[in-house]
């Protein structure tokens, strides 16, 4: 998918963009963070022709209940953003690599057979709503098809 980009760095987010995709790279998500990028930089720089420091920093700062993870996701798309810049001979500050700090891996949880039937009582007794009512019956049907878990 294509997104629309608008504003002072739009010749830039479509010629990574097309780049990438001439590479094989989908870029579908870091176009849509591109496009998140763009919109903010349109609110709260939008005279600005320069990628800047106080752009790409303030664009690269952890958001309230945001998961360092997130903020990788978030910061990736705007590095490689400058880098191309750069590439093509404009002036654009790249975000360091260092941040996030690290990215963040996550542990998974075995769970017990304690722990499973603890489950599954509580998704059986999912109860009726009048905004969906049907979700009483689905959810318990779809959790236990999940092939993890079926043998339940």
């Amino acid at each position: 998918m294509k997104y629309p980009y608008y504003g002072n760095f739009k010749v830039y987010m479509e010629g990574l963009v097309e780049q990438k995709q001439s590479l094989g790279y989908p870029y579908v998500s870091s176009g849509r963070i591109l496009r998140m990028f763009n919109e903010y930089c349109i609110k709260h720089f939008p005279n600005e022709h320069t990628l800047t420091s106080d752009i790409a920093m303030g664009w690269a700062s952890l958001r309230e209940n945001e998961h360092p993870n997130g903020l990788l996701r978030r910061t990736t798309p705007v590095r490689q953003l400058a880098k191309y810049m750069n590439s093509i001979g404009v002036d654009a500050y790249v975000i360091p690599s260092n941040i996030p700090k690290k990215q963040i891996r996550y542990v998974p949880h075995i769970f017990s057979s304690r722990e499973l039937s603890a489950f599954f009582k509580a998704v059986d007794a999912c109860q009726a709503s009048p905004f969906s009512p049907g979700r009483h019956l689905v959810i318990p049907v779809f959790l236990k098809w999940i092939p993890p878990f079926y043998g339940q």
